[in-house]
This record gives C-alpha cells, sequence and structure tokens, in this order.
C-alpha cells in the first residue's frame, strides 16, 4: 500500500474537521455538516479505488 495516500487521507480527514469546527463556531452548523458530508465522499472514492486495484490484482492472480 502506498503510504502516500495514507497522508493524503490523514491530512483531508484533518483540514475537513478544522473546517468544519470553524464552521461550526460561526453557527454554520448546516454547513458544516455538507462540508462533512463531501469530504466523507471524497475520501471513500479514494479507498473504492483501492479496493479496485485490490480485486483487479486478486483476479489477475487467480486468473478469473
Amino acid at each position: 500500500m502506498d503510504m502516500n495516500l495514507v497522508f493524503r487521507i490523514l491530512g483531508f480527514g484533518i483540514l475537513i474537521a478544522v473546517f468544519s469546527s470553524y464552521l461550526k463556531g460561526l453557527g454554520r452548523d448546516d454547513l458544516a455538516q455538507m462540508f462533512t458530508l463531501a469530504g466523507l465522499a471524497v475520501i471513500l472514492m479514494m479507498v473504492l479505488q483501492l479496493v479496485q486495484e485490490l480485486f483487479q490484482s486478486i483476479r489477475m492472480t487467480f486468473q478469473f
């Protein structure tokens, strides 16, 4: 597994947490929740690409 991807996800998560708490401090809870959900969707897409690569390597290993 590529460690750069792990650090990218970690940095993205920290950035989302900071902006979400900033928006909550301003009283914009609705925007904070939407921002958090959008960030979660982006991170899930990154993880989904990793899972797809895993299944492709398994398929090539067993030649399905």
